[in-house]
């Protein structure tokens, strides 16, 4: 338990100082405390805290190195922060060609044309943390056939993927692991 939890506070102010916070807390009821630690401190106090709010500010983030889209395709970025319990994990996007790929401030991005692109993600409050993923587009759907259970989509360049249920082998991957996302 924290040094002022252990009191109630009448007027509490606080100050910043750079990336330093001074709170002070005036008029605090110690009786609580003295009763279980036996002090002598008077019924009333004055006291200092100071907390260092870098110790919460966003020290990195992490996207994935390379996405792979089909064009029309759209993918969500989940970055990773650390700290996980950062104050502001807010994020400005941004990539470096919108006629490829374009981007919604939510991190949501949405292939347009086949290419490659860079995905910025920096942060609002410290411009010198942020990250970068490639996104490459590099295929459209040539013909989809979709059933009950499976799914097959037929790529520009000639490959197969399939997905769904695979319970039996049926999607042909080698194994019996059902699919939400087409594999190749």
């Amino acid at each position: 338990m924290g040094f002022l939890s252990q009191f109630r506070v009448k007027t509490a102010l606080l100050f910043s100082v750079g990336a330093t916070a001074l709170f002070f807390a005036s008029g605090c009821d110690s009786s609580d405390a003295q009763k279980e630690s036996g002090s002598s401190m008077s019924s009333r106090s004055s006291s200092f805290v100071t907390y260092d709010a870098d110790e919460d500010a966003l020290k990195s983030i992490e996207l994935p190195d390379i996405i792979a889209l089909w064009k029309s395709q759209e993918y969500t970025f989940e970055p990773v922060f650390t700290p996980q319990d950062a104050t502001n994990k807010e994020l400005a996007w941004d990539c470096n060609d919108t006629s490829i790929v374009s981007i919604e401030q939510n991190g949501t991005i949405t292939a347009k044309a086949i290419g490659e692109v860079t995905i910025t993600a920096v942060s609002a409050i410290d411009s010198s943390v942020s990250a970068s993923a490639k996104v490459i587009v590099d295929r459209e759907i040539a013909r989809i056939a979709t059933g009950g259970y499976h799914s097959v989509l037929l790529d520009s360049k000639g490959g197969v993927w399939v997905a769904g249920l695979n319970d039996k082998g049926q999607l042909g991957l080698g194994n019996y692991d059902n699919s939400a996302r087409f594999v190749k």
